[in-house]
C-alpha cells in the first residue's frame, strides 16, 4: 500500500511539473514579446528556451492573474466551440430529435417549445432532475417535454424502458413518475408490469425504439444521463431550474425570430 502511495505521489508531482511547464510554454511567446523587443528576438540566437522559461516563471510569479485570464479565455473559447457544434448537430438531426416515437410526452403535447430529456430510470441524477422538469412544465404551458429512454445502468434500466414504452400512452405519465419516485429492482418492475397488464411480447416490441434512441444519443455525443436538448443547446448532465428556464426563454425567443 505504501509503495502504491509513493508511486501516486511521484506521479502527481511529475504531472504538476509537466502542467507548470505546459503553462510556461503556452505563454512563452507572449512573454517573449513583452520582455524582448521584436528586433532582439529576431536576432537573438542566445535567447534559448531555458531563458524564456525563466522569464515566464518570473512574470507569472509577479502577475499570476495571467494564468487565470488565459484559462478563462480558453474556457470561453471551448464553450463557444461546443455551442456551435451542438447547434450544428441539432440542425442536422432536428426531425429525429423532435419525434415522439418511443418517447413519453409531458406537458403540453402541442407546446411550441420542446425539451428533450434522455434518461435512465435508475439514474439518481435523473430522479433529482424530475422535480425541475415538473416545475418547468407547470410554470410554462407552452412547453412540451419528450422523455427518451436511454437505459445505460444495467438490466433493470432496460426493463424499465421496455415497460414504459409498452404501456398505453394514456398511462405512461403516471408510470413515468412512479418509476422515478422509487428504487427500481426486478421485483418492483414485475409488479408494475402485472398491474398494467403488459406482456413480455409487448415489451419486446419496444426494443427498436430504444435502439433508435441509443443511436440518436450517440450522434449527439450523449454518453450519460440525464441529458437535455432545449432549442439549439445540449446540456450534458442535470441542470438547475434557473438554467433550464433561461434555455426555455432563449428557445422561445429564437422561434419568434423565425
Amino acid at each position: 500500500m505504501s509503495t502504491t502511495k509513493n508511486l501516486i505521489g511521484r506521479s502527481a508531482a511529475a504531472l504538476a511539473t509537466a502542467a507548470w511547464r505546459g503553462v510556461c510554454c503556452a505563454v512563452a511567446l507572449f512573454v517573449a514579446a513583452g520582455i524582448f523587443s521584436a528586433a532582439s528576438v529576431a536576432q537573438s540566437s542566445s535567447v534559448d528556451s531555458k531563458a524564456i522559461e525563466q522569464a515566464v516563471q518570473k512574470l507569472l510569479r509577479e502577475r499570476p492573474e495571467l494564468v487565470r485570464d488565459a484559462l478563462m479565455a480558453l474556457e470561453k473559447k471551448e464553450a463557444a466551440a461546443k455551442a456551435r457544434h451542438a447547434k450544428a448537430l441539432i440542425g442536422k438531426l432536428g426531425a429525429v430529435i423532435a419525434s415522439e416515437q418511443g418517447a413519453t410526452v409531458l406537458g403540453n403535447p402541442l407546446g411550441k417549445v420542446t425539451v428533450i430529456e434522455f434518461l435512465d430510470y435508475r439514474c439518481g441524477y435523473c430522479k433529482q432532475m424530475a422535480s425541475v422538469i415538473d416545475e418547468a412544465v407547470k410554470a410554462n404551458p407552452d412547453v412540451r417535454v419528450l422523455v427518451k429512454n436511454l437505459p445505460i445502468l444495467g438490466p433493470d434500466s432496460l426493463e424499465a424502458a421496455r415497460l414504459i414504452l409498452a404501456t398505453p400512452r394514456d398511462k405512461r405519465v403516471a408510470l413515468h413518475h412512479d418509476l422515478l419516485s422509487q428504487a427500481l429492482d426486478a421485483a418492483l418492475l414485475q409488479k408494475l408490469q402485472a398491474k398494467l397488464g403488459v406482456s413480455d411480447a409487448d415489451k419486446a416490441k419496444s426494443d427498436n425504439a430504444i435502439n433508435e434512441v441509443r443511436k440518436l444519443a450517440a450522434d449527439l455525443n450523449i454518453q450519460g444521463t440525464p441529458a437535455l436538448v432545449v432549442g439549439s443547446e445540449i446540456f450534458y448532465g442535470a441542470i438547475p431550474a434557473e438554467q433550464l428556464n433561461a434555455a426555455l426563454e432563449a428557445a422561445r425567443m429564437a422561434k419568434k425570430r423565425i
